[in-house]
């Protein structure tokens, strides 16, 4: 019965510590502290390193998930181990049989440096963009690259996460994005497009305002009042959207103006109407 009682309590005890009791737990609290004097490289006693994980399950003396079956338990318990010094405690040895009984794990490997997002993913030509990235173990970040250009105003808010602002492209397209720290760097490819400047043209107009805002309504497949975005044959072909040289008559421009559209999130900024307005007035080209 007490041992039953004790091997209930065992469980129970790896599993409130559980991924927490790893190797580096026990080298910590008995192996370095206690046991290497004698079992350690070079001349380990025995040839039985205990401080190196890989010698210690070599050797066997542990039974991965059986500490009644482990002869490092049986040498602790009986008090034939350590030759040296005091005899563990029954916390010592209680922490040594709930790390067998859960499978005496390593220590988990060390987190990598990754960047997995970058937050918006896009922005104009010219920089600016205050940009969130996050991944894993960025908190000793020294530099973030946007293709070779690095970015600006770079702060850590946590491990998981950095801030700064986007550096200015010579043209649009997609770039890769590095974190670069003493030790290593990660790199998200394409992580982040450059669109043209905002400007009167209908490319700018396309990728900095149709894509991000209208085409949720206005696409191909179910055409808001008849009005596809998606290309410029679409816009065009629809009878009242854009008149050329002609603000008034524009259903564009005017319903952008009011604020009418788009009709989810924010109404588009003064600039970017004015951008809608100018190429209009240019006669709507295709460039």
């Amino acid at each position: 019965m007490a041992k039953k009682l004790f091997l209930c309590f065992l469980i129970s005890a790896v599993s409130a510590m559980g991924a927490d009791l790893n190797y580096d737990v026990v080298l910590a609290e008995i192996f370095q502290p206690i046991c290497a004097e004698c079992h350690s490289q070079p001349g380990a006693s025995a040839d039985l390193d205990l401080t190196q994980y890989a010698s210690l399950i070599a050797s066997k003396v542990v039974v991965p998930f059986k500490p009644e079956e482990s002869l490092l338990i049986e040498k602790v318990t009986s008090g034939e181990m350590p030759l040296i010094g005091d005899p563990l405690n029954a916390d010592q040895i209680a922490l040594l049989k709930a790390w067998i009984l859960a499978g005496a794990p390593d220590a988990p490997p060390p987190a990598e440096l990754t960047l997995k997002s970058v937050t918006p993913a896009s922005g104009p030509a010219n920089g600016g963009t205050e940009v969130l990235l996050s991944g894993s173990e960025l908190s000793e970040a020294k530099a973030v690259y946007f293709g070779e250009s690095e970015c600006t105003d770079l702060t850590v808010l946590d491990p998981t996460q950095l801030k700064c602002v986007t550096p200015a492209q010579g043209e649009a397209g997609s770039v890769d994005v590095r974190v670069v720290t003493d030790s290593g760097e990660a790199l998200l490819a394409s992580g982040f497009e450059y669109r043209p400047v905002l400007g009167p043209s209908y490319r700018s107009l396309y990728v900095n305002i149709f894509r991000v805002r209208c085409l949720g309504c206005h696409n191909n497949e179910n055409p808001s009042h008849g009005l596809s975005l998606e290309s410029y044959e679409t816009l065009m072909g629809h009878r009242r959207a854009v008149i050329p040289f002609n603000l008034k008559k524009s259903r564009l421009y005017k319903k952008t103006r009011e604020g009418e559209m788009p009709k989810n999130g924010p109404p588009l900024s003064s600039a970017e109407v004015s951008a809608i307005g100018a190429w209009i007035l240019a006669g709507a080209p295709n460039n």
